[in-house]
């Protein structure tokens, strides 16, 4: 790998002794791992230096001014839907704590929710195997 490279470059064409070349050959990983580090908090900090560049920009200016606008306007929008809709769930929507295997066996019973079928992996057989499947004996 890399690090063999840089350890038989170190051990070939520099004057180390053997403590200090095993001492920076061992600190390969630690300075790879720093490095990774280093690398992901600068894309970081690059993304979030973005929208302040983009401010710069008049067209940018505008629609990024536009933007608590359009956020106040779907907070509406969002809030007359569930109004609106809310009620229509009736205990899902009143209720502070839902027992949702109780609702979906309830919908179950009334036909609203089609009922749970076997998994693919598991054979529909009484005893666990597929009739199809068996061989006589």
């Amino acid at each position: 790998s890399l690090w063999c490279f840089y350890g038989l470059s170190m051990y070939f064409f520099t004057d180390m002794d053997g403590p200090t070349l095993a001492l920076a050959i061992m600190s390969l990983p630690l300075f790879s791992y720093t490095g990774v580090v280093t690398a992901e908090a600068g894309v970081v900090d690059l993304k979030d230096i973005k929208p302040y560049l983009m401010r710069l920009f008049p067209s940018a200016r505008r629609r990024m001014s536009a933007l608590p606008e359009t956020r106040r306007q779907l907070q509406a929008d969002l809030r007359s839907f569930v109004k609106e809709i809310g009620p229509k769930l009736g205990e899902i929507y009143y209720k502070k704590d839902i027992d949702w295997e109780q609702i979906q066996a309830d919908a179950r019973k009334l036909g609203q929710i089609p009922p749970v079928h076997p998994s693919p992996e598991r054979p529909a057989g009484e005893d666990g195997t597929d009739d199809a499947k068996k061989k006589d004996v």
